[in-house]
């Protein structure tokens, strides 16, 4: 089975979505259950590590989708193109 271009671009993309939210949601419990044990606020830090790292992890495919959204097969950005000529 060969894959064209276009479905290697969506592969990568959709994995990058899924890497950025685990690893956002991840940093976000351990900083969160980090700062919990230090200052004893048993689950207030940790859920609002989760509320930030949810946050985070939006804005990131927020930007992820509009680049991929905006680029063409080449990789090029489609404001970059003249269509003048």
């Amino acid at each position: 089975m060969r894959l064209d271009r276009r479905t290697l671009r969506a592969l990568a993309a959709a994995s990058g979505v899924g890497f950025t939210i685990a690893a956002s949601v991840a940093i976000g419990v351990l900083f969160g259950r980090w700062i919990d044990r230090k200052l004893g606020t048993e689950p207030c830090a940790l859920i609002v590590g989760i509320m930030i790292a949810l946050a985070s992890a939006g804005s990131i495919v927020y930007e992820l989708t509009s680049t991929a959204k905006r680029t063409d097969d080449t990789g090029k950005d489609h404001l970059d193109r003249d269509d003048s000529r």
